[in-house]
Order: C-alpha cells, then sequence, then structure tokens
C-alpha cells in the first residue's frame, strides 16, 4: 500500500460580497486566515500551505511565516483554488492526500480536521467530509442556508454520502447531518473533480459536492461532534472571538 503523504491547503481571497476583505479581518487581534492556519496547527496531521488569491494576503502570511501561494483571483472556487496551488508548489505530486480546508472557519476543532484524513486512511472513498447530526426538531433543520449531509449509519463509523441538500423532506430527516465545509481529497480525485464540469444540481443548489457524486466519485462521511463558526459577517466575526477567548480561559 502507497504511503500516505497528506497535506493541508487552505484556500482564501479577500473578495467577498458580504464581508470584504474576510480573510484580513482581525479576530483578537490576529488575522482570521492566521487563526485558520494555527488551528491547522493544531491537528497536526499534515504539512500545511495557504492559496492565496491576492498578493495583500501573502505580504500577511510572510509576515507570519507562513507558507502561501499566489493564485489566480478569478478562479470559480475554493477547489480549483487549492487544486492550482498543490500544481505549482507540489509538481512532482509527492502530497497524495489534500484536506481542503476553508479559510472562515477560524474555529474548527482538531478532531474535524482529523476525521477527513482519518477516513481516506481507512476507507477507498475518493473524497472525505464530515457533518453533526441534526434533530428533527433543530431550527437548522429547516434553514435552506444549513446544508444538510444525507448519510445512513448503522455500527460503522465512516459511512457513504448519499446526498446534499439544504432542503429535506421527513423521511431524510433521521439521517441529517448539518455538512462542514472541509473535505479530503485522493491527489487523483481532486484533478479528475476540477476537471469535471458543473452539474446542473451543482448550479441549481449552489452546492459543489454535487459534482461528484454526479460524475459517480464517493464520498466517505464521519459524524463529528462540534459545527464550527463560519464567518460571514460582521456579527460572526464577533461569535468567534467570544468563542476563542472562551476556550483560552
Amino acid at each position: 500500500m502507497k504511503k500516505i503523504n497528506p497535506i493541508i491547503v487552505i484556500p482564501t481571497r479577500l473578495a467577498a460580497t458580504r464581508l470584504p476583505n474576510k480573510p484580513l479581518r482581525l479576530i483578537n487581534n490576529l488575522p482570521m486566515i492566521i487563526h485558520v492556519v494555527n488551528r491547522a496547527i493544531e491537528a497536526d496531521i499534515a504539512e500545511i500551505l495557504v492559496a492565496a488569491g491576492d498578493q495583500e494576503i501573502l505580504d500577511t502570511l510572510k509576515s507570519y511565516n507562513i507558507k502561501g501561494i499566489l493564485t489566480d483571483p478569478n478562479l470559480p472556487s475554493g477547489t480549483d483554488r487549492i487544486n492550482e496551488a498543490l500544481n505549482k508548489y507540489d509538481p512532482q505530486e509527492s502530497y497524495n492526500i489534500v484536506i481542503n480546508l476553508q479559510g472562515d472557519l477560524p474555529t474548527i476543532d482538531k478532531q474535524s480536521i482529523q476525521a477527513c484524513l482519518d477516513i481516506l486512511q481507512n476507507s477507498n472513498y475518493d473524497i472525505s467530509t464530515i457533518g453533526v447530526k441534526l434533530n428533527e426538531t433543530d431550527e437548522d433543520m429547516n434553514n435552506p442556508n444549513v446544508v444538510k449531509a444525507i448519510a445512513n449509519f448503522n455500527e460503522e463509523k465512516i459511512a457513504k454520502a448519499l446526498d446534499f441538500k439544504r432542503n429535506v423532506n421527513s423521511a431524510e430527516a433521521k439521517n441529517c447531518y448539518h455538512h462542514i465545509g472541509i473535505y479530503g481529497y485522493r491527489r487523483e480525485s481532486l484533478k479528475k473533480f476540477t476537471s469535471l464540469k458543473p452539474t446542473e444540481r451543482e448550479i441549481t443548489n449552489k452546492l459543489e459536492q454535487l459534482r461528484a457524486l454526479d460524475n459517480g466519485m464517493s464520498i466517505g462521511f464521519k459524524q463529528c461532534n462540534i459545527v464550527p463558526i463560519g464567518v460571514d459577517t460582521i456579527e460572526d466575526l464577533e461569535k468567534a472571538s467570544t468563542y476563542l477567548k472562551s476556550l483560552s480561559k
């Protein structure tokens, strides 16, 4: 069996309609992107590389001695960004598993990052991702902004992701999880995924992961315990700040 050699790549860019300059916004006196890198360091599973869509981000990374690669700012997705960064940084393809950690998850816990690697180490899935169990009474169940993963667990710790939806019916609710947007890719799976055209379901639902399912790629899914704070607004920044301060007490 080929030895596992993973890398964490964090895609980020300044252009965000809801919160401009989001990666460089300060949370407790540190730019948000540095918090995300610190969470990756805490996971202690792989080298870390930031795929930066802007020179200003790269300059900030350098001041903290963090590795970054400048990518085309016009790339359509974070997945395309990590693929371009990796091709520049590792053209010989020595890294065979890539963890795609979104740059707006400053509170993600190390177990969640580790879980994405665990899935690909212990199964034959093409892609890995995670989520937290939703109860039928949870407000998030009826919130279309919360992406739901559908997975049917029995006794196993890793299950196949059957679908991803914004709205679910009552029959799906018992196998429904709040999806957390972190992925693991086998290197060949990442190359295949970024070579595929967006599918009709992906475009309609604005869910990139449906492209993989619609093209027969398999996604392994693992249950985690904590939904991280995804930062899209000033209010989210404040929530993240309060949460991180509470951890340091």
